[in-house]
């Protein structure tokens, strides 16, 4: 069976994404969004959004302080839905912002990362 260049182009990308997701990896769908990530890993009744400042569209990072046990931590997850996970200018202000929070207060920080 030959395949003609278009069809041998979208086999080749679907085993490519295959290969990097390897096997067992959920569906896009089956992912948990950046929120249930940060509510999974925050002790319940503790997670605190951090609110951006860029309010012109959607944003594709989640951030937060939560605890987990007795420790204060800064958390933030990407949301690979929009535009792929990439990182554009209102999510690095995002990032930035929960960093600086985390350095002032001396709290760790745990990112979720996802990207295309």
């Amino acid at each position: 069976m030959r395949l003609d260049a278009s069809e041998a182009d979208a086999t080749t990308t679907a085993l490519s994404e295959a290969a990097v997701a390897g096997p067992d990896a959920p569906s896009a769908a089956a992912r948990m969004r950046p929120l249930e990530r940060l509510a999974a890993l925050c002790d319940p009744g503790t997670l605190r959004r951090v609110e951006i400042t860029d309010t012109s569209g959607q944003v594709g990072v989640v951030a937060a302080v939560g605890r987990v046990g007795p420790h204060p931590v800064v958390c933030y997850a990407q949301d690979s839905r929009l535009a792929g996970g990439s990182v554009g200018t209102a999510e690095a202000d995002l990032v930035v912002r929960v960093l600086r929070l985390a350095r002032a207060e001396r709290m760790p920080v745990v990112g979720f990362l996802e990207s295309a």
